[in-house]
């Protein structure tokens, strides 16, 4: 069962591969300055505080949610409960 715990891991796991792969463009923007991560530190705190609306939109843009659901909307109703991108338009 997906949980928000496993979707905040998921995320973090991807963003900290894309890190140590060399990708510098893995941050976020506070008062229109961009902040670098620079550790699994950094990428934990950042989710730590994180809104469940964005949350929602950065797991589903990892996982193309949306090419999913447009190509095999039968098998993304199979394999989600819960439909991430039409929560996504009600928060």
């Amino acid at each position: 069962m997906l949980t928000i715990n496993k979707i905040k891991q998921e995320c973090i796991e991807i963003d900290m591969s894309n890190i140590d792969a060399g990708d510098r463009s893995i941050g976020t923007y506070i008062d229109g300055k961009f902040f670098q991560f620079r550790d699994l530190h950094d990428v934990e705190l950042f989710y730590s505080n994180i809104s469940l609306k964005e949350l929602l939109t950065i797991y589903s843009q990892y996982n193309g949610l949306k090419c999913y659901k447009a190509d095999e909307p039968k098998d993304y109703r199979e394999s989600y409960n819960l439909d991430i991108l039409t929560i996504l338009e009600l928060l």
